[in-house]
């Protein structure tokens, strides 16, 4: 945004699901950091109302806001829609800036932002060989429903929502993010080339 790209691509690797819109409608319901990354709602100055600012500063999410916060349920629920899919949590939006001054961004720009949403996609894993799916797919029925649940137990505990800090990462887990991400890219590559076209 400091360099006036008019179009954009962000891709959110969460340890938090995005709630369907089943569980969370961001118009009527007030936003907490367990309903969607709480980095992508700071974009938009909406925060916890629970959660004090100060609590993690390495982070300071409290200067990231550079749009309006009125825009923030609009791209919540496109990528709600888009996770109803199953294809992909990619969502596109028109955003118009709102001045941030420590992070010399003016008011009045406005950009193409693409945000692509890793989280459980239920067509990629009705694709998975059984002994796949048994390890990244919730063993209950209702929790295998529900998109907003993770796996328990086992070597992928808490696929896809790894924190990409502090030792939760290794060889296999990258892999499969690697390929869960390449499925829902291909997924929408038309989306994406008229994006970066």
């Amino acid at each position: 945004l400091q360099r006036k790209v008019e179009r954009i691509v962000l891709f959110y690797t969460s340890s938090v699901p995005l709630q369907p819109s089943t569980q969370w409608d961001p118009f009527s319901e007030p936003y907490s950091k367990d309903k969607v990354n709480d980095a992508l709602a700071a974009l938009f100055g909406v925060f916890d109302p629970l959660q004090p600012g100060w609590y993690d500063r390495s982070y300071e999410l409290e200067r990231n806001q550079v749009f309006a916060s009125t825009d923030f349920a609009p791209l919540v629920a496109a990528l709600q829609a888009a996770q109803q899919t199953g294809k992909g949590i990619v969502a596109t939006a028109n955003l118009t800036t709102v001045s941030n001054a420590w992070w010399g961004i003016p008011a009045g720009w406005t950009a193409s932002v693409t945000v692509a949403y890793l989280d459980r996609l239920r067509q990629w894993e009705q694709r998975l060989r059984p002994e796949m799916r048994e390890l990244l797919v919730p063993h209950s029925e209702e929790d295998a429903g529900d998109l907003s649940k993770d796996v328990s137990h086992g070597p992928f505990r808490h696929f896809p929502h790894y924190a990409t800090a502090g030792g939760e990462m290794n060889a296999e887990r990258a892999n499969v993010l690697a390929d869960l991400t390449g499925w829902a890219v291909l997924q929408n590559a038309d989306l994406f080339r008229s994006v970066l076209s």
